[in-house]
């Protein structure tokens, strides 16, 4: 896959899926590469700064909790840039393949959602979905691939998710 970035979306301005989910955080590979932490606060971009500081103390539960504070500056790139990811609140879509070392015989395939943005100075101009796909599209296509796409209600499908949640592979 390579060295990517991640830009993560503070506030209401984050893209939305096909859903009207948020996504807050994307990839991409059209700015430094580095396995950075780029934010968008407003229409502002920020990159990471240098500065970062950590406390930590106990809480009532004998726990240690970490903060740290970083501090992200101001950049003023003018670029087009894609970036891309799925929908963490949208379920994937199940389907029949063959069976895995583990065993597992159920698939799963997550909604596509990228998006083209301008920025102009470090000011976001604009965001365009390129390709936001609805669960429905992704099971369209899978059926037209010959696979078997299993309904969310099947009992296969209730256990998958189930054994997904109880070992907490799922974000959604």
């Amino acid at each position: 896959m390579g060295m990517y970035d991640t830009i993560r979306f503070h506030g209401d301005v984050a893209p939305r899926c096909a859903a009207g989910h948020q996504v807050a955080e994307l990839q991409t590979k059209d700015l430094d590469c580095a396995l950075e932490v780029y934010s968008i606060y407003g229409d502002r971009l920020y990159r990471p700064g240098k500065d970062r500081t950590e406390s930590a103390q106990l809480d009532e539960c004998g726990r240690l909790v970490l903060t740290e504070t970083r501090v992200a500056e101001a950049a003023s790139p003018s670029i087009e840039l894609r970036a891309y990811s799925h929908c963490a609140q949208c379920r994937p879509v199940l389907y029949l393949g063959e069976g895995t070392l583990g065993g597992d015989y159920v698939h799963e395939r997550r909604s596509w959602c990228e998006w083209g943005f301008v920025f102009r100075d470090g000011r976001l101009e604009r965001c365009d979905a390129v390709r936001v796909e609805s669960r429905t599209a992704v099971a369209d296509a899978l059926r037209r691939e010959g696979r078997e796409v299993l309904d969310d209600d099947e009992r296969l499908a209730r256990l998958h998710f189930e054994r997904a949640g109880k070992r907490g592979w799922i974000d959604w």
